[in-house]
């Protein structure tokens, strides 16, 4: 089974950049009991979610031709963090 983990892009322009939304809401099947008895959306699926809007930006950029997963690389000055997770109702963008 697969997750993506945003639910609308908002803006791409190749070889630059895109902008994806993720609406966070209580019939999510990944959000399982939470944590501390709320039910949020964890800093790592954010994460997962950026990977997914970036590897996107690569096939997009590349008109479809070659795969996201052989074509990108983390970088020594590339970093992401979340600091905390997104609870239900948030709508939390990632950008690439």
């Amino acid at each position: 089974m697969r997750f993506l983990l945003y639910d609308r892009v908002l803006e791409a322009t190749k070889g630059e950049s895109m902008i994806a939304v993720k609406h966070v809401s209580l019939t999510e099947d990944h959000l399982g009991d939470g944590y501390a008895g709320r039910r949020v959306l964890s800093g790592s699926l954010l994460l997962e979610s950026m990977a997914q809007v970036a590897g996107w930006l690569v096939h997009f950029s590349a008109d479809f031709t070659v795969s996201a997963f052989c074509a990108s690389s983390i970088g020594p000055r590339s970093s992401a963090s979340c600091r905390r997770g997104a609870r239900c109702g948030s709508r939390p963008a990632c950008s690439a």
